[in-house]
């Protein structure tokens, strides 16, 4: 297995436990960003502020405008 594909299935895992983890704390009545979820990686909302990572372009959101 290259070191490319290593990388990339180690980038999947990630992205996966962190959809999972933005699922469970999206916080009441944002269900307008909930389609956004799954472009999102991390621990959830910090500060009203998630990590978003779409391919390997990543940029902010403020869930609190």
């Amino acid at each position: 297995m290259s070191v490319a594909t290593k990388e990339r299935d180690s980038r999947d895992k990630a992205f996966a436990q962190g959809f999972a983890t933005n699922e469970a704390n999206l916080p009441t009545g944002s269900a307008k960003y909930k389609g956004r979820a799954a472009l999102s990686v991390g621990e959830g909302v910090k500060d009203g502020v998630k990590n978003v990572r779409v391919g390997d372009a990543s940029f902010n959101v403020d869930y609190f405008q």
